[in-house]
């Protein structure tokens, strides 16, 4: 198995390729966020045909990885002794092949507002952004500028009140680019609405079920978009992770 995760990976530590360390993996919502972060990435159905086996290849690995590091005592075994428990063994199933879903999601989404990683993803994409809160939207996963801009600017003040982020000034054209963003988020909220509309009515009435309206408004975002869930997620992830400034666009003669 580990032969399989350098082959893919690059790395023999499961961890590493997790992104997470082995107290943290002890963790099951650290470990399992840790889990849906490397999956995104490497989803099957986001890859083009030529890549697909081997995004198939990587993300069974994941899911082979995260099946051993969240029992209590594989994980601990494999701590112990750097071996990797036996694939033929009777007690450990290596045929689960777990699906991200919408309710994975809903269920991540639920997880990581307002949670610790969520706060180092914000300080890391001020940092990036050289301090243009808006930016932070294209990148951060489920934040909404209609529904969570007071929420990350004040996040953003409290973190540079505790000397966790150094302040940088916004650029002039901020009040613009924010009038510009909130009036498109707004178009395409209205979309939804009347999408969303429409699920509940082939549904025979409005849902009373909170998860069920999540669910439904996920949907609803999603056709407005016109790219799946997964896509937006993927993309803002692989957004967040890649490191280094964007190529300057030549000027046209």
């Amino acid at each position: 198995m580990l032969d399989s995760v350098e082959k893919l990976f690059g790395t023999r530590d499961p961890y590493e390729v997790f992104k997470i360390n082995s107290k943290d993996a002890s963790d099951p919502k650290k470990l399992r966020s840790s889990y849906l972060r490397a999956a995104l990435v490497y989803h099957p159905d986001k890859t083009s045909p030529k890549d697909k086996e081997t995004s198939t290849q990587k993300f069974q690995v994941l899911t082979k990885i995260y099946e051993v590091l969240k029992d209590d005592d594989n994980r601990k075994a494999y701590n112990e002794t750097g071996c990797w428990p036996d694939e033929n063994s009777k007690d450990f199933d290596f045929n689960i092949f777990s699906r991200i879903n919408e309710d994975t999601i809903t269920e991540f989404k639920k997880y990581y507002q307002g949670s610790d990683e969520e706060d180092n993803d914000i300080k890391k994409l001020y940092e990036k952004h050289k301090g243009n809160i808006l930016k932070i939207f294209d990148d951060l996963f489920f934040a909404n500028i209609l529904d969570d801009f007071e929420r990350i600017e004040l996040k953003v003040a409290e973190l540079i009140e505790k000397n966790e982020l150094k302040k940088i000034p916004p650029p002039r054209s901020f009040l613009a680019q924010k009038k510009r963003q909130i009036d498109k988020a707004k178009k395409e909220a209205k979309e939804a609405a009347q999408i969303l509309q429409e699920m509940r009515k082939k549904k025979g009435g409005t849902s009373i079920n909170s998860d069920e309206d999540l669910r439904s408004t996920i949907l609803a975002r999603r056709e407005v978009a016109g790219k799946s869930f997964l896509d937006s997620l993927e993309e803002k992830y692989s957004t967040m992770e890649k490191k280094g400034p964007k190529p300057k666009k030549p000027r046209r003669k």
